[in-house]
């Protein structure tokens, strides 16, 4: 019986752990996507539909690939000015905004 019970808690304690993990990847792509689009809008189009681009980010990276592109997208123009987000970031943002 104890080893059955033990059981039942380790499994209750993997199962935590991994729905830790998701919701802390929802929120990265959230984030991620929120600062990309807002960025385009601050720098191309001020009226940029910034919401419907962040449910077509949301939406692309639930592909593994996507989610890795919006990271790095994320992360390299983060702290950036316009003109050198567009010139630096370029190949690590294409296809994420228009």
């Amino acid at each position: 019986m104890r080893t059955v019970i033990k059981t039942c808690f380790a499994l209750c304690a993997l199962s935590l752990a991994a729905c830790a993990d998701d919701a802390l990847e929802d929120v990265d792509e959230s984030t991620d996507c929120e600062i990309i689009c807002d960025k385009y809008m601050e720098c191309f189009d001020s009226d940029y539909d910034v919401e419907g681009c962040y449910d077509r980010c949301t939406d692309r990276a639930d592909d593994m690939s996507s989610q890795d592109q919006e990271d790095e997208c994320e992360s390299c123009i983060d702290d950036m000015s316009c003109g050198e987000a567009t010139f630096a970031c370029a190949n690590d943002c294409i296809g994420i905004v228009p």
